[in-house]
């Protein structure tokens, strides 16, 4: 018997304990034991495909949020001009750093 399938069989009878066990486990003990009737949504569905698909969904879903955050890039219609005023300054004597 090969080593992956002597550790299924080891998982699969855990998970089959786990779940005989947990509706005689305190919640408190154990948050899992107040979903002892709840059937296992899961049962039946190939992981990695799940995976896949939350990481599909992941990427959607980031892709979606940079998208709202990029900046509006296109350009205006016409030019806005800008007028600059100088605004003189009292202690400035008209001396650009030079030394007379």
């Amino acid at each position: 018997m090969s080593v992956e399938r002597k550790q299924g069989r080891f998982m699969g009878l855990s998970y089959d304990c786990a779940k005989a066990r947990a509706p005689y486990e305190s919640p408190r003990i154990n948050p899992a034991a107040d979903q002892a009737g709840v059937p296992d949504e899961d049962d039946g569905e190939d992981p990695r495909e799940a995976l896949k698909r939350t990481i599909r969904a992941w990427i959607e879903a980031d892709e979606a949020e940079k998208a709202e955050r990029a900046i509006d890039v296109t350009p205006a219609s016409e030019p806005v001009v800008i007028e600059v005023k100088p605004n003189p300054n009292p202690d400035d004597e008209g001396i650009d750093g030079e030394l007379a």
